[in-house]
């Protein structure tokens, strides 16, 4: 099966010793109902990778911090969703923990960094784990 290929930022908040987790919808298209950190697919933009991911972590969550580390950069195949992702991660220090989700997550919850892979269905999470070397 060729799946197609795209890219994406991801963000994981950490506020003190907690990472941020949210539920992704079940009207969205990739990976809904399943717990994520945030992530956005990128189509064209000008803007850097960390700009995008400031960006879009304030949009989607309220939250605000400062970037702390760029992990490497991944594939993962997704085969359930068709698709190849080129993923950017990065670790944002947020300044609080007052989460204000939109339309495209459902919930949220912070959890320590042993309890992550407990919400993880398809390894998605352990995978940016390693690219950012938390296990």
């Amino acid at each position: 099966m060729d799946l197609s290929t795209f890219f994406s930022v991801t963000t994981i908040c950490r506020y003190k010793n907690r990472y941020l987790l949210v539920k992704i919808s079940h009207r969205h298209k990739y990976c809904p109902g399943d717990w994520d950190f945030l992530a956005t697919r990128i189509e064209s933009s000008r803007k850097s990778a960390e700009k995008i991911a400031y960006d879009y972590t304030f949009k989607y969550t309220g939250l605000e911090g400062k970037i702390v580390k760029k992990g490497s950069v991944f594939e993962f195949p997704d085969k359930e969703s068709s698709a190849n992702w080129v993923i950017c991660p990065f670790i944002m220090a947020v300044k609080n923990k007052d989460v204000k989700l939109k339309k495209k997550y459902t919930d949220y919850k912070w959890v320590k960094l042993r309890d992550i892979l407990k919400y993880d269905r398809l390894n998605y999470l352990k995978a940016y784990l390693r690219a950012m070397n938390l296990i």
